[in-house]
């Protein structure tokens, strides 16, 4: 492991959690949100003049809390649970909660407005708040009441936040040893094993997940019940008939598109399926391939990335297509915004936290010198770069829809690899090509079958509370429906919805298909790139500039896509296919093989 993979330098925002300056960052959040509310309770509130004014002192406020909030959040993600993490994390929550609720009044008060359309003509500062007011108009049957809606966000703090927290402290406590009696390894760093070179390391790893899971099931389970049961109950006072068309809300997404999306995915399913009987042939695997292959490296791709050698490669690629894009990628590895060293207590997965008030960014990951982790740093900065591209707008207008935020993130995948690929020989090109088909495979197939088991879940969550081993059932069901006879049935992963914290987000579900959506519209996107270059990465910035104005086939009908259409991600699924045929032809000619 190389000795300089870098940490977070967070003490350029607090020096502690215990420190004076954060508790007086905290007591000055709270006195600007206590005067704004007040002011939000007076009769003259709901004048137009006095909404503006209202509107931008929240801005600022809410930017002044940013710091502090985010570094509580930063610290938890790193450091075990202490009583100054609980004390200064509840506090936050409590800000937050009241954060939210004067954000809804305010939209409330400028929804009031007698005629808020020449409200916002003369005001040419409040245009971006526009779309929010109409979306805040048209959705106005799904709010409930204000005690009620209150009452919701109070009991979250102590409901599904609660188990998130334990979820997360159950998540960075697990550690096993590869081998019995050797140190244990922490989950994350376990997980990154599976892209080892070495198949003995990947099965090993593998199999000290699967023994590891089981200690841990069942306050996991009690995490999900709780979180899924909390969404459930409150359908009925939200209107709403699923958990599923309350997330089509909130991501902007209209029901046709997503199920034009899901019908080209079940159209294109014997295409993965075909690269991933392949890769079982030629590792070897008459019965398919087992999961802990799924992300075997193929023979000739470079490994053992120091991090430098990462950030160059990383920074020179992303450069290429934008110079503005590998600046800020520069800028997060020579300012200490990286936490890259895998550790224990250390939160599992990869995260970008915005710092608005800064213009910067902190990214979490585990960084294990792997060609996979690279990508996984080039999409956590596709995020950064994302959240660069509005800081012109108000800060409480910024929640872009989720799918957009991860074709920003997987745009920068593609970039990485595209750019990485076209400057290798063909032994090393068809092995990293590889090593794409696999990205694309955990993100359409994978993903899928984790859409499926939560929509599984959700329906038998309705009758009763599940067991570690329902979780677990459903798990293999869905990815025998999506994988078929491409996995080897007797070595999948039943605990995958163990280690996604994305099942365990009280306030978002189905935070799986959004990453299909992102890919497949990043692919779009970039073969538009390469047929005409010229201008597009500032056309892409305007892109990603626009996505807090209007519903995902808006923003996609500024580059010219409709996403309604099954013949756009057909189009789409078809740029994969096409590497899926290249690559299988080269490797029956006997083109490379794996360890």
């Amino acid at each position: 492991m190389d000795a300089h993979i870098p940490v977070w330098d967070l003490a350029g925002l607090y020096p502690s959690l215990d420190h004076p300056s954060l508790s007086a960052a905290l007591d000055q959040a709270e006195a600007a949100f206590t005067a704004l509310e007040d002011q939000a309770g007076r009769p003259e509130a709901s004048q137009g003049s006095h909404v503006a004014d209202l509107l931008a002192a929240f801005d600022q406020a809410a930017l002044a809390f940013s710091d502090s909030a985010a570094y509580v959040s930063l610290k938890a993600m790193v450091e075990p649970p202490s009583a100054a993490l609980s004390r200064q994390s509840v506090r936050v929550s409590a800000i937050k909660l009241r954060q939210d609720q004067l954000w809804t009044r305010l939209l409330e008060l400028l929804k009031a407005v007698p005629d808020p359309e020449a409200l916002f003509v003369a005001r040419p500062d409040l245009a971006p708040y526009r779309y929010p007011v109409e979306e805040f108009s048209r959705l106005s049957a799904h709010r409930p009441p204000a005690p009620v809606r209150e009452a919701i966000t109070a009991m979250q703090q102590t409901g599904g936040q609660g188990w998130l927290r334990l979820r997360n402290q159950l998540d960075g406590a697990a550690a096993a040893p590869l081998r019995p009696g050797e140190t244990p390894l922490p989950l994350a760093q376990l997980r990154g094993l599976a892209a080892s070179p070495q198949r003995e390391t990947r099965r090993l790893a593998y199999e000290a997940e699967q023994r590891l899971y089981p200690t841990y099931a069942v306050p996991m389970a009690a995490c999900f019940n709780g979180i899924k049961g909390e969404a459930l109950t409150e359908l009925s006072w939200k209107a709403y008939s699923s958990v599923e068309a309350e997330m089509l809300d909130i991501n902007k997404i209209s029901a046709q598109t997503l199920q034009s999306m899901f019908a080209a995915i079940e159209g294109h399913l014997p295409h993965f399926r075909r690269y991933l009987r392949q890769k079982a042939a030629a590792l070897g695997c008459p019965n398919g391939l087992p999961w802990y292959d799924l992300l075997a490296p193929m023979e000739g791709i470079p490994a053992g990335f120091s991090f430098a050698q990462a950030s160059e490669m990383l920074v020179g690629a992303l450069d290429s297509f934008s110079p503005e894009i590998g600046a800020l990628a520069r800028r997060a590895l020579d300012n200490g915004w990286i936490d890259a060293l895998p550790a224990a207590g250390k939160q599992g997965g990869a995260i970008c936290v915005d710092l608005p008030a800064r213009r910067e960014n902190r990214v979490l990951l585990s960084y294990s010198g792997t060609f996979r982790c690279i990508r996984t740093m080039a999409h956590e900065l596709g995020h950064a770069y994302h959240a660069r591209c509005l800081d012109a707008i108000p800060l409480l207008l910024r929640d872009a829809p989720t799918p957009i935020c991860e074709t920003a993130s997987l745009m920068n995948e593609v970039v990485f690899q595209s750019k990485t690929l076209e400057q290798l020989p063909a032994q090393q090109r068809f092995p990293l090509l590889e090593c794409d088909l696999q990205e694309c495979t955990q993100t359409v197939l994978d993903i899928y079958s984790r859409y499926l088991f939560e929509r599984e879940v959700f329906a038998l969550r309705a009758q009763r509370e599940l067991l570690p081993e329902d979780f677990c059932r459903l798990m293999t069901d869905a990815q025998k429906a999506v994988f078929g006879d491409a996995l080897d049935p007797q070595a999948l992963h039943p605990y995958m919805w163990m280690c996604k914290v994305h099942y365990y987000i009280p306030e978002y579900h189905y935070y799986n298909y959004p990453y299909i959506f992102g890919l497949l519209l990043a692919k779009g996107l970039y073969a538009r790139y390469l047929a005409q270059p010229d201008g597009f990465p500032q056309a892409y910035r305007q892109l990603l500039a626009a996505t807090c104005s209007g519903s995902m086939e808006d923003i996609a009908a500024k580059a010219g896509v409709d996403i309604r259409s099954q013949a756009f991600w057909d189009s789409a699924l078809d740029l994969i296919v096409k590497d899926i045929d290249a690559w299988i032809s080269w490797s029956r000619e006997g083109g490379g093989s794996f360890s």
